[in-house]
């Protein structure tokens, strides 16, 4: 089961976070709007992606997007 995150950092260095997230899974993350950055992961990888990810200040979990 995937789940949806939302990783947060400092606007500007998205680009910077998006290619760690793609060093540690493998995976690339959809720019949202300036220092946020949005992806699919199976739980065994967020728990990596929480616990390595450096230049995030926060990993959300999404429970729900609006219209």
């Amino acid at each position: 089961m995937k789940l949806a995150l939302l990783c947060v950092t400092l606007p500007g260095i998205e680009d910077v976070m998006a290619e760690e997230i793609e060093e540690l899974l493998g995976l690339t993350p959809e720019f949202v709007v300036p220092g946020k950055l949005r992806l699919e992961a199976a739980a065994q990888e967020t728990l990596e992606l929480v616990y390595s990810l450096r230049s995030a200040n926060r990993v959300l979990l999404l429970v729900g997007e609006g219209m």
